[in-house]
């Protein structure tokens, strides 16, 4: 495996850092693309299947990626379709001038066309929402045709006709839309989707015609469906902290000449957390759908809860807020005071489970894949203890 070090200067005052940007002057490196970022504040390292990427400094970052933690697993199958039209012009492909890293997908096609099509110029987003615009592939005249795709919008399907050149050219997209019909009305027409499949960059020959086009396809997962989860309660990991939480103190103040039993109510918010891997390597950020039973910790052992519907975003630790009222009581002997304090006892738990898998891609294609292995990773109040200490006369 290559290795290298890439320094990067960071400002304290920008919001956020997209490092992608950075990544892409050693696109040549990184022809599979980045595989994974990871967020953090030290080291910061990328990994590939064929580079690894050390950041030599340590660097707190804002943000990894600017508004989104979808990460993009780039070991995905790139698929290639055939050439079309002739063998002139010069050689070209997006994908070395863009540098991106990671996803790529259109977001605006610009056509030039006359009897064929003249020229192409494709904008491109990426998962950090990063535009990055190929150059102008042919040359300039003809009429304008232009077709823009919202950013959760992909290719799915391409049309046209070629011949010694590209004569026409129109997209379909996952949500119907259908582009204009750009170029002339000869040569051979060609229709090319791929299932599970969306059209990510383009390469080909041009020079004062778009001579030739070939098509690059990857897959995007834009949901998971988990069902029929099942845990294995035999091989639970429990892991109890060692020391309570401070939830709050207050005092406890018997002003009377006799003993009486004085309380103090007051609200807590108690924050507990849930996680869902698989070993199956799936995209961060992608939408998943359960309905499950909830493993918990009752009196420290595991129980399941009653079956309900989660979403959330692959990868994401799901944190659940619980507001009650807890009241601290205790019997003040005359004319004295005492301190009470409430603690809070948490444990994790990891639960191994196995379930059925629906992977959804952008062009509405399913794969369903059984018998899928995962870690149900939970964290959770066990109880709320109260201590009081001794009376001190007033």
């Amino acid at each position: 495996m290559l290795e290298a070090q890439v320094v990067l200067d960071y400002n304290e005052g920008k919001q956020g850092i997209d490092l992608s940007d950075h990544l892409s002057a050693i696109h040549t490196c990184l022809r599979r693309s980045i595989k994974r970022y990871q967020q953090v504040e030290f080291e910061l390292i990328f990994r590939t299947a064929n580079l690894t990427v050390h950041v030599a400094q340590p660097v707190k970052l804002a943000k990894a990626l600017v508004s989104t933690s979808r990460l993009y697993d780039a070991n995905q199958d790139i698929l290639t379709g055939p050439a079309y039209g002739g063998d002139g012009g010069d050689l070209f492909n997006d994908m070395d001038t863009i540098g991106a890293a990671g996803f790529t997908a259109p977001k605006s096609i610009n056509i030039k066309k006359a009897a064929w099509v003249d020229s192409i110029q494709i904008t491109y987003q990426t998962y950090g929402k990063n535009i990055r615009e190929a150059p102008i592939r042919g040359e300039l005249g003809g009429e304008y045709c232009r077709f823009d795709l919202d950013l959760d919008e992909r290719i799915v399907n391409v049309t046209g006709a070629s011949d010694k050149f590209v004569d026409a050219l129109q997209f379909i997209t996952n949500k119907g839309r259908i582009s204009p019909y750009c170029g002339g009305n000869s040569g051979i027409r060609f229709t090319e989707s791929h299932p599970g499949y969306i059209m990510s960059f383009i390469s080909g020959r041009s020079y004062h015609y778009l001579d030739q086009i070939q098509f690059h396809w990857i897959r995007e997962e834009v949901k998971y469906i988990m069902t029929s989860l099942n845990y294995d309660l035999n091989q639970v990991k429990q892991i109890q902290k060692e020391k309570p939480t401070f939830v709050f103190s207050t005092t406890l103040i018997n002003r009377s000449p006799i003993e009486q039993k004085i309380s103090y109510t007051h609200t807590v918010t108690t924050v507990e957390s849930e996680t869902w891997t698989m070993k199956n390597e799936l995209t961060y950020g992608v939408t998943v759908s359960i309905s499950c039973d909830i493993p918990r910790l009752v009196d420290w052992s595991v129980q399941l809860s009653t079956t309900y519907t989660r979403g959330f975003e692959y990868g994401q630790t799901k944190t659940t807020e619980t507001t009650r009222d807890h009241t601290l009581e205790a019997r003040v002997p005359a004319n004295s005071q005492l301190t009470a304090t409430l603690l809070a006892l948490d444990g994790e738990i990891e639960v191994p489970y196995t379930t059925n898998l629906v992977i959804v891609y952008a062009d509405g294609t399913e794969i369903s894949k059984s018998d899928q292995t995962g870690t149900f990773t939970g964290v959770q109040l066990v109880k709320m203890t109260a201590e009081y200490g001794p009376a001190i006369p007033i």
